[in-house]
């Protein structure tokens, strides 16, 4: 680690501790990183990275078991890099379709802070992020070996009635060192619309609960 790598903190990696060939104690790290206190003695610690891999990365460090020393009042670091060659991206944009034309145009607004969710090999990795004021989120960084499904939180956004939306409804693949873009539109909902149909007609919206007679 040279001081600015990214944590694997989007799965779980389980580690095993042995104190002089001995189980002594089993961890499952998902932060990125662990800390605990030992007492003095000679360790082995192994990292079972099989859900690191079937995402498509590969561990760098030369074994899955690292031997440390630890001494009394002293720190010791067990680090295993992992990488993934080559990998893609993936960018949504989200805005609001002022004319209903299901086509992005200059003059519609884009929306800032939609939750946007993405997930790799059933779940096994996620990721959130939040659009930027350009209404647009990326993720960046991502294996090519693995497939994907990406979903917007609705709750995040004021409009719940989409009119363009490329996103996939189901999984995706990534391509290698290319961004794979999606565009999704979003109107009025239809108790605040401005109650036209699409040939500019009146139309009769009954809200939940009241029934004509």
């Amino acid at each position: 680690d040279d001081g600015n790598e990214p944590l694997v903190n989007f799965v779980e990696v389980e580690v095993t501790i042995y104190k002089d060939g001995i189980f002594f104690q089993k961890r499952t790290v998902s932060s990125g990183k662990d800390s605990l206190l030992l007492p003095p003695g000679k360790y082995q610690v192994f990292a079972n990275d099989s859900n690191i891999e079937q995402l498509g990365y590969e561990r760098t460090t030369e074994s899955d078991t690292i031997n440390v020393t630890v001494l009394a009042g002293g720190n010791i670091t067990a680090e295993y890099g992992f990488r993934a060659d080559p990998t893609g991206a993936v960018s949504v944009k989200v805005y609001f379709d002022r004319n209903k034309n299901k086509a992005f145009e200059a003059t519609d607004p884009l929306l800032e802070n939609v939750r946007v969710i993405l997930e790799a090999n059933d779940g096994l990795m996620t990721i959130e992020g939040k659009t930027d004021s350009n209404g647009v989120v990326t993720f960046e960084n991502l294996p090519i070996l693995d497939t994907y499904k990406i979903s917007i939180d609705e709750d995040t956004t004021e409009f719940n009635v989409r009119s363009e939306d490329t996103l996939p409804s189901g999984t995706f693949k990534v391509e290698p060192n290319t961004t794979k873009a999606f565009v999704t539109g979003f109107q009025t909902s239809k108790l605040s619309n401005d109650n036209k149909d699409e040939g500019g007609k009146d139309t009769l919206v009954i809200p939940v609960g009241f029934f004509p007679f």
